[in-house]
């Protein structure tokens, strides 16, 4: 069994928010696959962001005060897939959308499970 939560990542602006700008519409969807392209099963998530209430999380490590990075998740659906028995590894294949279109897609082979930043 496969199990991480799906959710989107956006760049996050306290201006923007203080100035009634932050509103996003974020939808991110990834296909589990084996390694040989055969799609297991495709998973979305999408959900709107307007203030700092609305962040799963945030990320460490940035320049900003207290050391958080302008990047930062919002919104999280679980995801649970059933792989066969015989399978070692799965690719995840994810794409991210925004108001404005499309952001590059990544694939992230693991040995069995994705790593928690690439499951994202």
């Amino acid at each position: 069994m496969l199990t991480f939560d799906l959710h989107n990542r956006m760049t996050y602006s306290e201006d923007l928010v203080r100035t009634g700008r932050g509103y996003a519409r974020l939808t991110a969807t990834i296909g589990v696959m084996t390694m040989d392209n055969t799609l297991i099963t495709r998973a979305v998530v999408q959900n709107e962001f307007r203030t700092a209430s609305d962040l799963f999380d945030r990320i460490g490590g940035g320049a900003g005060p207290g050391g958080l990075k302008a990047v930062a998740p919002t919104g999280a659906e679980p995801i649970r897939v059933e792989l066969p028995a015989d399978l070692t590894e799965v690719c995840v294949l994810g794409r991210s959308w925004r108001r404005s279109g499309p952001t590059p897609t990544s694939c992230s082979p693991g040995p069995g499970v994705p790593s928690p930043s690439s499951a994202t």
